[in-house]
């Protein structure tokens, strides 16, 4: 079974660190960009079986990251899960087309669980009823050594 391929697309290298991490614990291969132009750029290299994208980054937001895709046609049947911390952002998504929305902070497991919909770990059957020790463990290892600053006391929460 070929191996599924997630572009996770955050300005914040915790979260999008924490979120690797844990996609590559369940089986996906990931690739990381730190904004909209760097997914654009890695969209064109290889074609991932989902991204997971942030909306407000700075040199280009989710939003024109999405029209950008689209306009040069790179994501077209690619799943798009948006995670976001901005109200505002969230009532903005409406207008776009994407495939799921998770507000920040979000449960890790959720985020796992919401990806597997659309795309499988590698040589594995897709079973997203149960979370990962590993993932668990990961994600409370990385959120202690963030610190108070991160924001979520919560094991599994980013």
């Amino acid at each position: 079974m070929a191996y599924s391929y997630v572009l996770v697309v955050d300005d914040d290298p915790a979260i999008r660190g924490l979120v690797a991490d844990a996609l590559r614990g369940e089986g996906y291969a990931v690739d990381l960009a730190a904004h909209g132009r760097e997914a654009l750029d890695a969209l064109r290299a290889r074609r991932p079986a989902t991204i997971v994208l942030d909306l407000m980054m700075p040199v280009m937001d989710g939003f024109s990251f999405i029209e950008a895709c689209q306009r040069e046609q790179l994501c077209a049947d690619v799943p798009i899960v948006v995670i976001s911390a901005v109200q505002d952002a969230l009532k903005r998504i409406e207008q776009v087309s994407i495939n799921a929305c998770i507000a920040k902070p979000f449960d890790l497991d959720d985020l796992v669980r919401t990806v597997g919909l659309y795309a499988s770990p590698m040589g594995r059957q897709r079973d997203s009823r149960q979370p990962s020790a590993v993932r668990r463990t990961l994600a409370f290892a990385r959120l202690s050594s963030l610190g108070s600053s991160f924001g979520s006391t919560r094991r599994s929460a980013v």
